[in-house]
């Protein structure tokens, strides 16, 4: 006799009348919440055009080395750590190779020494996406404490660009040229230093656009 109430998985809350006038609710609660493989995920909005030039030139390959840039940009890892198995980026090289390194940060810029670095990291275009929108899983994944690092990229021996993601999430994206070749850059980068410093206003309030794919630990 009175009311009852049963726990069950995951549904709507039902109240049906018992056998003796009472009344039993089912209250269907949620069940676990499966994790998502999507650890950051800064392709909200793709700005159009002005990307900025990321490319690492061998010797002997289009302008030389003296042009090779990179950009990074940055995200934060929270809970336990984070396993990345796929870098997902808005840009492109004919050689379908990227040079891609996870550094920790260091006074809000990308510190000396990778905490992974993976180069020549062959990547592929979905069949279900934008032409634009590079896959690249990892050959080793990247495992990562808590804390704040930057995604750098250098597309290999084409002229690419890293495609910009508005608006800015935490710092914005750098950028650096250590041979001093790249023509574009309104001031001398051969460190790292902000998009708009080095490349102008037209990367005013721009970031790069990038997903990290994998698991939490």
């Amino acid at each position: 006799a009175g009311n009852h109430t049963v726990t069950v998985p995951e549904g709507a809350v039902q109240t049906q009348n018992g056998h003796n006038g009472g009344t039993a609710t089912a209250v269907f609660a949620a069940g676990p919440a499966v994790p998502s493989p999507v650890l950051y995920d800064q392709i909200r909005y793709i700005g159009e055009g002005g990307g900025a030039y990321a490319v690492r030139w061998d010797a002997g390959v289009g302008p030389g080395p003296t042009w090779s840039s990179e950009g990074a940009d940055d995200f934060s890892v929270d809970g336990d750590g984070w396993t990345i198995t796929e870098i997902q980026l808005m840009g492109g090289a004919a050689s379908q190779r990227v040079d891609l390194a996870i550094y920790p940060d260091v006074d809000g810029l990308p510190g000396d020494t990778a905490a992974c670095a993976l180069p020549a990291t062959p990547f592929t275009y979905p069949s279900d996406g934008p032409r634009a929108l590079v896959s690249a899983p990892l050959p080793t994944p990247c495992a990562l404490a808590p804390g704040s690092y930057w995604l750098g990229v250098s597309f290999v021996n084409d002229y690419s660009f890293w495609q910009p993601n508005l608006p800015i999430s935490g710092r914005q994206a750098v950028w650096r040229n250590p041979g001093g070749g790249v023509l574009a850059q309104v001031a001398p980068c051969p460190t790292w230093n902000t998009l708009t410093h080095c490349l102008g206003a037209i990367q005013q309030g721009k970031d790069f656009s990038f997903r990290l794919i994998g698991t939490r630990s």
